[in-house]
């Protein structure tokens, strides 16, 4: 279970209006369903922040595939002339998909804001 929360993202919105923004979020939904496999479900839970579900991934696969999503989202943003960081994370569990694995992983995404955002941060537990 990957969380993903973009940062400054309503300093973005103000500084450059809402048009930006909702081009800055199809490029993110884009660089998204480009690093995906057909297994994954990815999620918009509001604003600007999704999740992204990689069933059968090991740690090394999801910080793969979240390195991917950045370098990626950073190329879609280039036209657009803009920058947004992301900050990600990485909750590892072999549970059945509910609202403590979503609170989790939801809650070690704010670590990475924590820890000075645009990381990613993996905890394995719950």
């Amino acid at each position: 279970m990957i969380a993903i929360d973009f940062d400054h993202f309503k300093e973005l919105n103000d500084q450059f209006g809402h048009a930006l923004g909702d081009k800055v979020l199809e490029a993110f939904g884009e660089a998204l369903n480009s690093c995906s496999r057909d297994t994954d479900i990815c999620a918009r839970m509001g604003g600007d922040e999704f999740f992204w579900i990689q069933p059968h991934s090991s740690v090394n696969d999801a910080r793969k595939a979240t390195e991917r999503l950045r370098e990626r989202f950073t190329e879609q943003l280039k036209p657009l002339e803009v920058e947004c960081s992301l900050s990600i994370g990485i909750q590892l569990h072999s549970m059945v998909l509910d609202d403590n694995l979503l609170l989790a992983a939801d809650k070690t995404m704010y670590r990475a804001k924590v820890q000075g955002r645009a990381t990613t941060v993996v905890d394995g537990k719950l």
